[in-house]
C-alpha cells in the first residue's frame, strides 16, 4: 500500500502539473516514495485511483484544477473512503474555484500558527441524486441555467483552458434563454418560474472566480442556493459582473437561500454542471453531506 498517492493531470496547466509533481517528490525527506499517478483520459485516472485506494489511511495529492478534484472526490466517496483519505490540493489547472474557497475556510484563517492541532480539516460535500436512482458527488457548485449552457459548450469543445471557457461562456450566452424551474429546500417550496441562472454551492467561487456565494463556508453542514431571476442578455451580461465582485445577494433580481436539501425539477430540458462535469438535467436532489472528506491544511 502506498502512504501517498498523487494524481497529476498531464494536461494541467501546460504541463504544470507534471513539474508540480515531481518537484513534490524530489522534496520529499522520509517514508515511501509516493505512488504518481498521470493518467491520459478520465477512465484512465478511475481506474487507475480505484487500484491505488486500498481503504487506509492514505494521503491522496490533487495536482490539476476543478476537473481533476471532482473526479478524485468521486472515486474516494463512491467506495466509501471519505474518512480515510486526506486530501491534498495543489491548484494547477485553468479553472481553481475550489481552491479559493478552500484557502479563505474559516478553520483555516482563525487556526494559529503553532497549533498542534491535527493537520486536517473536515469538508462538506454535495450528492446529487436523480429521479432514477443515481448519484453523483460534487465539492463545489452544482449549477444550471446559463451554467449548464457554458458546460455543454465546453462539453463539446476539444480544448481546454480559459481561452476555451471564454469561447465556450460566450456561445452559451448568446444561446441563452431563461427556463422553467420548480425549487423546493429542506422540503419547503421555494420558487416557481423561470431563472437564467441556479447554483447551489458549498464553496463561494464557480465559473473561473465568480464570487457567486460569499457567504458559503465548506465546513457548514448548508448548501448556498443562489438563483439570478429571467432577465434579457444585455442585462444579465452586466448583472453577472456584480456577481464576480460578490456583491449581488442583496440585489432584487437574485433569489437567496441556505439549506441541507434542495430539490430541483427542470420543467424543460436543461443541462446540469456538476464541478465542470456536463451532465443531464431533469429532477434532482441536491444533499449537503457534513465532514464527507478531510484535506490538509497546507492546501
Amino acid at each position: 500500500m502506498h502512504d501517498v498517492i498523487i494524481l497529476a493531470n498531464p494536461r494541467a496547466g501546460a504541463g504544470h502539473a507534471q513539474t508540480l509533481a515531481q518537484r513534490l517528490i524530489q522534496d520529499r525527506q522520509s517514508g515511501k516514495e509516493p505512488l504518481l499517478l498521470e493518467p491520459t483520459s478520465a477512465d484512465q485516472a478511475r481506474s487507475q485511483l480505484d487500484q491505488a485506494l486500498t481503504g487506509g489511511d492514505q494521503q491522496l495529492v490533487v495536482i490539476g484544477g476543478d476537473g481533476t478534484l471532482h473526479l478524485a472526490v468521486n472515486r474516494v466517496l463512491e467506495r466509501g473512503f471519505g474518512e480515510k483519505v486526506n486530501f491534498r490540493l495543489l491548484p494547477a489547472g485553468s479553472g481553481s474555484d475550489f481552491f479559493r474557497s478552500l484557502r479563505c475556510a474559516r478553520r483555516i484563517a482563525n487556526e494559529p500558527r503553532d497549533s498542534r492541532q491535527p493537520p486536517t480539516f473536515p469538508v462538506d460535500a454535495l450528492q446529487v441524486q436523480w429521479a432514477d436512482g443515481s448519484r453523483r458527488y460534487g465539492i463545489n457548485t452544482v449549477s444550471a441555467g446559463l451554467a449548464g449552457d457554458v458546460s455543454a459548450a465546453m462539453a463539446g469543445s476539444v480544448k481546454n483552458g480559459f481561452a476555451a471557457y471564454l469561447r465556450a461562456t460566450l456561445k452559451a450566452f448568446l444561446h441563452h434563454r431563461p427556463r422553467p424551474f420548480s425549487i423546493a429546500i429542506d422540503g419547503v417550496p421555494f420558487f416557481h418560474g423561470d431563472l437564467s441562472l441556479i447554483a447551489v454551492t458549498n464553496g463561494a467561487y464557480f465559473g473561473q472566480g465568480m464570487k457567486v456565494a460569499p457567504k458559503a463556508e465548506i465546513d457548514d453542514g448548508q448548501a448556498e442556493i443562489v438563483a439570478a431571476r429571467a432577465m434579457s442578455r444585455q442585462r444579465l451580461f452586466f448583472r453577472l459582473l456584480r456577481i464576480y465582485l460578490g456583491n449581488h445577494l442583496g440585489a432584487p433580481y437574485v433569489l437567496y437561500r441556505r439549506g441541507q436539501e434542495i430539490s430541483i425539477h427542470h420543467v424543460s430540458p436543461s443541462s446540469l454542471d456538476i464541478d465542470g462535469e456536463h451532465l443531464p438535467g431533469g429532477d434532482v436532489t441536491i444533499r449537503v453531506i457534513p465532514d464527507a472528506l478531510k484535506f490538509s491544511r497546507d492546501s
